[in-house]
């Protein structure tokens, strides 16, 4: 794994894998296409804010932010497809990458659903490569607080595999977290199994 450069190979096929992302626009018959447009205008708004801050930085600050958030990527891609692939979760549970909307505006990368009885239970993931880092402990004090005052995180865009309805959670949160050396190594075997099955 050659450094920041495969970082971005690696974020372009994650882009490419992430095809099962949950999607605003199928829930137009749930909210309306009108709420629908008004949660795509978000996320679009907030990513152009980003857009502005990160051209406004330092060029070696700007790359060292680029490189971390195609990083994050590709640790959220790899969590959605070996999640299910290799059943981390279990062999009942099944993986979904959040919709755009609740990752922007909720804090959630992917819902880990599993089958309960006669309906499910569900788990929310924020995911965060960056453990060692302070805004990762910060995160993790967050969601603690959010916890003691009883407040769950919510997803406004889900289609349970299980339970066969569009709708919204209330979810228990968590991070999943990892260094940067790690997370090289990962998708270093990652993208070789990946090749593999191609082969």
């Amino acid at each position: 794994w050659q450094a920041r450069g495969d970082a971005e190979q690696a974020a372009t096929e994650a882009r490419e894998a992430a095809s099962g992302r949950i999607r605003e626009v199928d829930f137009e018959d749930r909210y309306g296409a009108e709420a629908v447009a008004v949660d795509r205008a978000y996320v679009e708004g907030r990513k152009r804010e980003v857009a502005e801050k990160m051209a406004r930085l330092p060029e070696n600050e700007r790359q060292s932010l680029e490189g971390a958030r195609k990083l994050a990527r590709v640790m959220e891609v790899m969590l959605f497809e070996e999640g299910e692939s290799s059943n981390w979760f279990g062999g009942d549970a099944h993986t979904a990458l959040a919709s755009e909307y609740d990752d922007w505006k909720n804090g959630v990368d992917a819902v880990v659903e599993f089958e309960y009885g006669d309906g499910a239970k569900h788990l929310a993931l924020a995911v965060d490569f960056t453990l060692l880092k302070h805004d990762s402990w910060n995160k993790i004090e967050g969601i603690k607080g959010e916890i003691d005052s009883g407040k769950t995180a919510q997803v406004k865009y889900f289609d349970s595999e299980y339970e066969g309805e569009k709708r919204s959670l209330d979810v228990a949160k968590v991070v999943v977290a990892c260094d940067e050396a790690t997370l090289f190594s990962a998708a270093a075997l990652w993208q070789k199994k990946e090749k593999s099955r191609e082969a």
